[in-house]
């Protein structure tokens, strides 16, 4: 999840207040976006 804090500039008391459920929304939508901007077909 470091990762996602790094990306968003989340701090750690905003990540704790998110279920796993929020975070592993953002880290899909994250994923998408790279996809998006870098020409990566979804498989």
């Amino acid at each position: 999840m470091r990762d996602l804090a790094a990306i968003f500039h989340w701090s750690p008391g905003t990540m704790c207040a998110m279920t796993f459920q929020e975070l592993m929304e953002h880290h899909a939508g994250a994923i998408k976006r790279y996809n998006l901007m870098n020409g990566i077909k979804d498989k």
